[in-house]
């Protein structure tokens, strides 16, 4: 979790760390939450929850209406915030589109077909395996968390470490159909504290750890 204090601090945050959701609050020392709300809107679709102390039917409007997917008025309940955030992960999970093909090398996905070449080389994959790579190739070269993918898997885990070995399970399955040498991985990577991405042959990270090792 990244927090930053001001408006110019989120907004120079984003891109470098990529969240999976954002909390914002709509009262901010530079600015209001609505207008970093509109301005993340204009670069992404990540999910933006309103967490903030002014619960008017006018501020709740601007808040909507500037892009937020969720808005939540203090008081709250520990449990309630945790329980909106996971439902707007959930829904984030499955918004990427499979009905496209994507190119990662020599790597062909067809969101289509459900299919996956190598080489124009039909490969056997589970529906769970091209699920993978499907969200693997929508970020091409940005990690996914194990958490995220079991999101997306519609898997239910209980913690990050039961999640960082689902997807070592899964991924080394993975590995073993797609890579054309598994013990030397050119498409699947894996980057410590970050988790698992799809990049093209030449351009592996330069920290590529055991599956596993990254939640």
């Amino acid at each position: 979790m990244h927090t930053a204090g001001d408006a110019a601090g989120a907004l120079r945050e984003m891109p470098l760390f990529q969240p999976e959701v954002v909390v914002l609050d709509f009262s901010l020392p530079d600015g209001t939450g609505a207008d970093v709300c509109q301005q993340i809107r204009t670069v992404s679709r990540v999910p933006v929850l309103f967490l903030t102390g002014r619960g008017s039917e006018v501020d709740k409007a601007r808040g909507f209406r500037a892009g937020a997917d969720d808005y939540l008025v203090k008081p709250f309940l520990p449990t309630e915030l945790a329980l909106r955030v996971e439902a707007l992960l959930r829904r984030s999970a499955w918004s990427q589109p499979a009905s496209q093909t994507n190119t990662v090398g020599d790597l062909e996905i067809d969101g289509n077909a459900r299919v996956v070449r190598r080489n124009g080389e039909i490969l056997s994959l589970s529906p769970m395996e091209f699920d993978i790579l499907v969200a693997l190739a929508s970020t091409p070269g940005s990690p996914w968390s194990a958490e995220r993918l079991a999101r997306r898997l519609g898997v239910p885990v209980s913690s990050p470490t039961e999640a960082a070995e689902l997807m070592r399970v899964k991924m080394s399955r993975l590995r073993r159909k797609v890579e054309p040498d598994p013990t030397n991985p050119s498409y699947l990577h894996s980057r410590r504290g970050s988790g698992y991405m799809l990049a093209p042959p030449g351009s592996a990270p330069t920290e590529e750890v055991a599956d596993g090792a990254s939640t």
